[in-house]
């Protein structure tokens, strides 16, 4: 990736920052966020390698530069001049516990400053949240479960910033409020599940790292609103986007309302959100887009996780609504042809199914997608061949799965890189190109 030559304006970079131009980038960031997963004793030093150093293989960033604005569909987009930091964290809330599901840091892209590009004035900040942590088992997967399971009981948002459960549970059930208690405007309800663990996540604390690895920070450990804070002071005006995947999106929508309310319009809060469930209902979709009037909500059309709790129409046509749960475990797949001749799709997971059959009509009909940036990503299923390069470089215990077989579709329609795919492939035309590395952790990274 060339460097290019010119720097844009403040508006030029805004413009592109709010539109749709640098979505595989932040996918990119979201999919960082699951650098180490399962182990918090490398997560932090993996997450700095992954956002700033070089692959040795490559002698390339794992994460590239961002390109410069204005090259839409150009396969190799020169990059705007300068280097990604990260400036906070990561943090989950219960360091080492096993659940690393909620985990959240805060990077920025820098142009180069007096010593380094750790010093260089950001062009934006990111809030990057990590999605289900499937490498665990136990407690602490049954910990995400649970979080999703509990949102057929919607709780009331301004309460919730206002301190008005904090008296039900053991510790906190609150959030930091550092700049604004004035909850006028904050309406609408989530889901206790999203509420729990976004409490978890606004709490999560860690010091500023100032450029530096996150094992050599020092200084107070703070939450992320009073980093951000710190960092705003210093570098005013600089827009903040907030991304991630699947269960990190559904955090991603609760954090970017709760940072517009706290950070009251002095910068523009930019949601970009990939695979992602809904986690309220329409009066907290209205305030939502209040505070985050530009973004992206992404969304492949045979992902089963975003149909979680929508209503979808059930006919085609008339005026008739399902719950998604219901509608998709009847059409999701098994409506859609294998390549080639290869038949109907599989079904949905059996315990998915009988899951969805048994509970999937208590869910409320009142949650509701964001209206503004809605963007479909038409699915297909792919060749037996793609599926199965797919499985093998996911590793581990993916590489044994059937290439055909339901676990491997719920895969391929969820995960990053059939998101990629399709984004490159139906939004080139408004989309800068950009591919990240992902960061696998060398022995010597492992702390002793």
């Amino acid at each position: 990736m060339s460097t290019a030559n010119t720097t844009p304006t403040p508006a030029q970079m805004l413009a592109a920052l709010q539109s749709q131009y640098y979505g595989m980038a932040w996918l990119a960031l979201a999919a960082q966020a699951y650098t180490a997963e399962g182990d918090w004793n490398e997560i932090p030093m993996g997450l700095y390698t992954a956002l700033t150093q070089i692959d040795p293989a490559t002698q390339q960033p794992y994460t590239p530069p961002l390109p410069a604005p204005g090259q839409a569909g150009i396969d190799s987009p020169a990059a705007l001049g300068g280097a990604w930091s990260l400036d906070w964290g990561p943090a989950n809330g219960q360091n080492g516990d096993g659940d690393n599901s909620n985990l959240v840091y805060l990077a920025s892209f820098r142009a180069q400053g007096n010593l380094s590009y750790a010093d260089g004035a950001p062009y934006c900040f990111v809030v990057g949240i990590r999605g289900t942590d499937t490498s665990v088992a136990g407690k602490a997967l049954w910990q995400q479960i649970g979080q999703d399971l509990r949102a057929f009981t919607l709780w009331s948002w301004p309460k919730l910033l206002s301190g008005g459960y904090d008296h039900l549970v053991d510790g906190k059930l609150s959030v930091p409020t550092p700049n604004t208690s004035d909850v006028s405007g904050q309406n609408g309800n989530i889901a206790h599940g999203s509420m729990l663990g976004f409490v978890k996540i606004a709490n999560s604390t860690a010091p500023l790292n100032d450029g530096l690895p996150p094992d050599q920070a020092s200084g107070e450990a703070v939450a992320l609103i009073d980093a951000l804070n710190s960092l705003l002071e210093q570098y005013p005006d600089t827009p903040v986007v907030v991304t991630g995947h699947s269960l990190g999106a559904c955090q991603a929508q609760v954090m970017a309302a709760y940072l517009a309310w706290q950070l009251g319009g002095r910068v523009p809060v930019i949601p970009q959100v990939f695979a992602p469930p809904t986690p309220g209902d329409q009066d907290f979709v209205d305030t939502y887009q209040s505070g985050c009037p530009n973004g992206g909500f992404w969304y492949c059309s045979l992902d089963l996780v975003p149909y979680a709790y929508i209503t979808v129409q059930a006919v085609k046509g008339k005026d008739q609504t399902e719950r998604g749960l219901v509608w998709a475990r009847q059409n999701l797949w098994s409506a859609s042809q294998w390549p080639d001749g290869g038949g109907a799709g599989p079904q949905l997971p059996g315990i998915l199914s009988d899951l969805i059959a048994t509970i999937g009509h208590l869910v409320p009909t009142s949650y509701q997608r964001p209206a503004i940036g809605q963007q479909e990503l038409v699915g297909a299923l792919p060749s037996p061949a793609a599926m199965q390069a797919f499985l093998d470089g996911m590793g581990g215990r993916w590489a044994g799965y059937d290439p055909k077989g339901s676990d491997a579709q719920l895969a391929w329609q969820h995960f990053p890189p059939n998101y990629f795919q399709l984004m490159w492939a139906q939004y080139a035309d408004s989309l800068a190109q950009y591919t990240a590395t992902a960061y696998k952790p060398y022995p010597v990274m492992k702390k002793e």
